[in-house]
């Protein structure tokens, strides 16, 4: 039985709440502005492209097209982010030490525990977050072996690659949307295919961000109730979300609740069963 690659979105799936405000903010703290500059500003000036390339939209637009033109935003919001050097000096412990901090009460109750038992090289989070640095940092060493290069978001540029080295400020956007999460595993499945053989994958996410590879994936896990997910899944898509059965380990698009949901059904040692 081949073990699956299970690939994870981080913030609200692994995390209880959305964390780049905390990351965002914790870069302006550090700056010790005068007056400070509120995260509230991001915020405001994002939503406001949002809305305006949404309302320009027309009826009908496809969830794939409506992402695309919503890229322009993220980039937008990133370049805003950039101008104000938010995360200009940080260094790498910096961001580590205070995912480290925030995990107690940041992290999804049992997630570690289930992450915990996913075979090591096998693990991939796929993320819209801006630092893999304070992703390790929530994650530390429960999950183990996991590196840099198991995780796939957008980075910080630091001056070298040294560990005390200083942000500049720069973010380089490698996951801005859904269609790049899509494109990310795509591409790690493609170079995980040997002899024409694939190897199985399972996909946990909780929000349109992560449309794309949950419909990719053999099995995708849907954690939570995001109706804006739940609605474009079925009638956008046509799929039937099961609510129950993952330990039949069945391809398809299934909903759950809890961590421990998923460490219990064993999909995660085991993905799809090939006989269905």
């Amino acid at each position: 039985m081949r073990k699956p690659l299970v690939f994870v979105d981080f913030d609200e799936t692994i995390t209880n709440k959305e964390t780049t405000p905390l990351l965002g903010q914790f870069g302006l703290d550090r700056q010790k502005r005068d007056p400070p500059l509120p995260w509230s500003y991001f915020v405001d000036t994002y939503m406001h492209d949002y809305h305006r390339i949404s309302a320009s939209l027309p009826p009908g637009t496809g969830t794939r097209q409506r992402l695309e033109a919503l890229r322009a935003a993220e980039i937008a919001s990133i370049k805003r982010i950039e101008e104000e050097g938010v995360f200009k000096g940080l260094r790498r412990k910096n961001l580590w030490d205070q995912g480290r901090q925030l995990a107690p009460s940041c992290l999804r109750e049992n997630v570690l525990e289930a992450l915990g038992t996913v075979p090591s090289g096998r693990l991939h989070i796929i993320s819209v977050n801006w630092s893999k640095d304070w992703i390790l940092g929530f994650l530390g060493p429960t999950v183990a072996c996991l590196s840099h290069d198991q995780i796939h978001s957008n980075e910080l540029v630091f001056s070298d690659d040294d560990c005390d080295s200083t942000a500049t400020g720069k973010i380089t956007p490698h996951v801005v949307t859904s269609i790049d999460k899509e494109h990310k595993m795509a591409r790690i499945l493609h170079q995980e295919t040997h002899d024409k053989h694939t190897p199985p994958s399972v996909y946990i996410g909780d929000s349109v961000g992560d449309l794309f590879p949950l419909l990719k994936a053999d099995i995708g896990i849907v954690f939570g109730s995001n109706n804006g997910l739940l609605n474009i899944l079925r009638s956008e898509f046509g799929v039937i979300i099961k609510e129950s059965g993952l330990n039949s380990r069945k391809p398809g698009i299934y909903r759950v609740d809890s961590w421990t949901e998923i460490h219990d059904s064993g999909v995660l040692l085991a993905g799809p069963d090939e006989t269905s």
